[in-house]
């Protein structure tokens, strides 16, 4: 039940059904089948918003390629996972990031407009907007990332469903899906992560994770180098510019 073998199990089934000649054909899917098992209506192994997101998109594109009942997506699990990746976005579209996931993955906006489009959801609407209005820029960056943005956002176009008035998100105190504390007023977000920590290898037991207000980035410590015991629950100040790499710029302090 994690991102690579799902996306994996995803490519599989839809290369054994467009060549069902083939005499591997049948091998693949029985694989293809037995991965995807592992997923459909239950947890995710993945402890990082990013690869959380591109797991549950695959979810989503699979219930939708093979034409299962359409209340596999209010499946209590998934709607977990629906919750849980709405909760965690700032009002300006900013990701909520924890273990290696920082503030933006492709896969956040297809969720975000299936949401809108499955419960009638306007906070899930204006999410969706805000998050494509800070990263559109993204398509424009070049590089190899681009084709995942592509097919992702392709995704996002076709499930949209602009009937949905945009509703900006409920002060809130809640706790996610995932065990992350999320506290919003207004134009400010505060996010702590679980208290057994511990999101993709980070030693982030109850670390701030995120404070967000309108669309200033007042602390984050998400990212994927950025694991150790002093990159979390500390706000880490040093002048000058880093002469190496950044870790060890701040490890002199």
């Amino acid at each position: 039940a994690n991102n690579r073998s799902l996306t994996s199990a995803r490519g599989v089934i839809m290369i054994a059904r467009a060549f069902p000649e083939h005499p591997r054909a049948e091998i693949w899917k029985k694989w293809a089948e037995k991965v995807i098992g592992y997923s459909l209506a239950k947890p995710s192994q993945e402890d990082s918003l990013g690869y959380q997101a591109d797991w549950f998109h695959s979810i989503l594109a699979i219930i939708e390629a093979f034409d299962m009942d359409p209340k596999m997506y209010r499946e209590p699990m998934h709607r977990g996972y629906f919750e849980h990746i709405k909760t965690m976005m700032a009002p300006a579209g900013e990701g909520i990031g924890y273990g290696d996931g920082g503030n933006f993955h492709s896969a956040l906006l297809p969720i975000l407009e299936k949401g809108a489009a499955v419960f009638g959801d306007g906070e899930y609407r204006y999410q969706a907007i805000a998050h494509l209005k800070r990263n559109y820029g993204v398509l424009f960056s070049g590089g190899h990332t681009i084709h995942g943005v592509l097919w992702r956002w392709m995704d996002a176009g076709r499930w949209c469903d602009d009937s949905v008035t945009p509703v900006a998100p409920k002060a809130t105190s809640v706790i996610t899906h995932e065990k992350k504390l999320v506290m919003r007023s207004g134009q400010s977000t505060l996010a702590v992560t679980s208290y057994d920590g511990g999101s993709h290898g980070h030693f982030d037991a109850n670390a701030i994770c995120k404070f967000v207000h309108g669309d200033a980035v007042l602390l984050g410590d998400g990212g994927y180098r950025f694991k150790a015991p002093l990159s979390h629950n500390r706000l880490l100040w040093r002048t000058g510019k880093p002469d190496g790499p950044l870790l060890d710029h701040f490890r002199r302090t």
